[in-house]
């Protein structure tokens, strides 16, 4: 049986990651976060995502695929990485991969892919991607 993907949408959110792991209890497996605008996105190495309005697409997809941590979620950005840019360049688009998780087109950053485990203790709660 298939489950229905729930998606939440905020006008206004820090980070959808962040909304991910504070909420990570509440949340269903496959749930989406969608902000129309986010204050304080952030990348790999807490650099700044920075809001340019209509110009963006903050999501964040919550998956909770088993109990525990399993090390091939160690490798989930690099893979998403290289699945996004593939899905791209089914539409004739060129891409590139700016290693390991910026996705560039015209060596333009069109995607950033941050996937984020998240633990309470020694609990596997769950993935922010």
């Amino acid at each position: 049986m298939r489950s229905e993907t729930e998606i939440i949408t905020l006008n206004t959110t820090n980070s959808t990651n962040s909304y991910a792991k504070e909420n990570i209890n509440e949340l269903a497996d496959k749930t989406v976060i969608r902000a129309i605008n986010q204050t304080d996105g952030r990348g790999r190495f807490s650099r700044k995502w920075i809001d340019l309005g209509n110009e963006n697409l903050f999501l964040t997809f919550v998956l909770k695929p088993s109990n525990f941590f399993e090390q091939k979620f160690a490798n989930l950005t690099q893979y998403l990485s290289v699945i996004l840019a593939k899905t791209i360049e089914k539409y004739k688009v060129a891409t590139q991969i700016k290693w390991p998780n910026d996705v560039l087109v015209n060596n333009k950053k069109i995607a950033g892919i941050l996937c984020e485990t998240i633990m309470q203790g020694n609990n596997f709660k769950g993935l922010a991607l």
